[in-house]
Formats: C-alpha cells, sequence, structure tokens
C-alpha cells in the first residue's frame, strides 16, 4: 500500500501536466482550424474576414468570456464590423485555456543577456489589430448584435462602439497587417482575472496573494499566422525564435 500510494503521487502531478498539455493542443487546434477558414472565406467571398478574439478591451463583455472564445465575421478595409458570417457562432475554448496574445511577437517569454537564454516569467504583453463594432439593430435585421450568451442583446444602446481584438484576411488571402509581416496567436494555460497583479493567473487559480503563482506559463502553443501566404503554423516553446521573423 505504501509502495502505492508513492507511485500515486508520482503518477498525480505527470496525469495533470499531459491533461493540462491536451486541453492547450485542444485549444490552439481550434484557433487554427478557424484562421484556416478565415482564409478561405476572404479568398472565396473577396471580403475582409476577421477571426474576432475578445480581449479585456469589449465594453460590458462578462470576464469568464474575455481571452477565450473566438467568432468570425466579414469587416471592411478600415477593420470595421459588417456581419457575421452565416452559420458562425461564438465557439468556447476549453477551462483554463486562454488566448493570451494575438501580436507580432512568439509566445509569452523573456530573454536573459548574461545566460543568452529565454525564459517565461514574463507577463502577457498583447499589441493586437481592433475591429470596431457599432451597435445598429434597425440596420441589417437587427445586425450587429454582440450575441447571447456573451452578453444581454439590451446591453448596449443603439451607436454604442466596441473594440474587438482580431486576426484579419484580405480577399488575397494574405494578413491585413503588414508590420510586422506575420501574426502570432499564443494559446496558454491561464485564466484572466481582472484587479489581481497584472490580471493573470496561471498557476493554481484563486492563490491570488502567492506572488510566486503569477508566472507565465510553460505550457503554451503559439500560431504563426504567414502575412503573406496567411499559412497556419505550430510553434511549441522550444521552436519559438527570440526574433520573429527568424520563424520561417
Amino acid at each position: 500500500m505504501v509502495i502505492a500510494g508513492i507511485m500515486l503521487g508520482m503518477f498525480i502531478p505527470q496525469f495533470e501536466k499531459m491533461m493540462a498539455g491536451s486541453r492547450i493542443n485542444a485549444g490552439a487546434k481550434i484557433i487554427a482550424g478557424q484562421l484556416s477558414l478565415a482564409h478561405q472565406y476572404a479568398q472565396t467571398s473577396g471580403k475582409y474576414v476577421a477571426l474576432l478574439m475578445p480581449d479585456d478591451q469589449m465594453t460590458n463583455l462578462t470576464e469568464e468570456y474575455m481571452y477565450s472564445i473566438c467568432r468570425l465575421a466579414y469587416v471592411d478595409s478600415n477593420s470595421d464590423f459588417d456581419s457575421w458570417i452565416d452559420g458562425s457562432k461564438w465557439i468556447f475554448l476549453p477551462t483554463s485555456c486562454s488566448i493570451m496574445e494575438a501580436d507580432g511577437d512568439t509566445g509569452i517569454k523573456g530573454y536573459d543577456s548574461g545566460t543568452n537564454s529565454k525564459f517565461y516569467s514574463v507577463y502577457p504583453n498583447d499589441d493586437p489589430l481592433y475591429v470596431t463594432i457599432t451597435i445598429d439593430r434597425a440596420a441589417n435585421g437587427g445586425e450587429p448584435q454582440i450575441g447571447e450568451p456573451l452578453v444581454p442583446d439590451n446591453t448596449y444602446v443603439d451607436g454604442s462602439v466596441l473594440s474587438c481584438r482580431a486576426v484579419i484576411f484580405k480577399p488575397s488571402g494574405r494578413l491585413k497587417q503588414a508590420t510586422p509581416s506575420h501574426r502570432y496567436i499564443t494559446v496558454g494555460e491561464a485564466e484572466y482575472f481582472a484587479g489581481v497583479p497584472n490580471d493573470w493567473i496561471i498557476v493554481n487559480p484563486g492563490a491570488a496573494t502567492e506572488p510566486d503563482k503569477f508566472k507565465s506559463c510553460a505550457n503554451q502553443v503559439t500560431l504563426k499566422v504567414n502575412g503573406f501566404t496567411g499559412g497556419v503554423k505550430f510553434l511549441t516553446i522550444d521552436k519559438m525564435s527570440l526574433d520573429p521573423e527568424d520563424e520561417e
């Protein structure tokens, strides 16, 4: 029984790590699938198509939905919302799986010049592109509305202007933003809680009084979206370059 207990104690952490990795991989695959669809819709429709991924800039959005949902939409050349893509709906990532960054750098990491090595004790530092959504129920059959269950449809008055983080594809299939050339979407094991240090709890959610619990996650996957081809590539931590433009 003692040996069994020791073996069980050794196995549980490995099992939890394996399950966490499975959730992150599943979340990354969801985002990759939606990015591929956005790329295809843009080319076949001749329109700008965005994958919307709300962050904490989405006014009145319930906190639990920030950084953890996505949806496809048509936008115009100025990044203004046009309409939802037919059949699209808000997609939820697995529990404790967050879209932590959608910007021009690869993953969430720092750099130690003394040892010439990467480390992961830094917080997300997102610098994304935003789509502007103006609420106007009278137009296009009531669109655009954010849609339940995210927020009740009567939460926003007509004329409300919202900002939603996004990756946008041109009708050519290329990315709308050209600097830097590519976009990197990092999915990590973390939960967003406004008000705690740096707004993120990475390990042991709820332990807000323990500073060592607030650290960047070693469990992360970054999706590189090629700015010229629209193709998507998976980058795990060991494959992340210190220089985004080295990731070819």
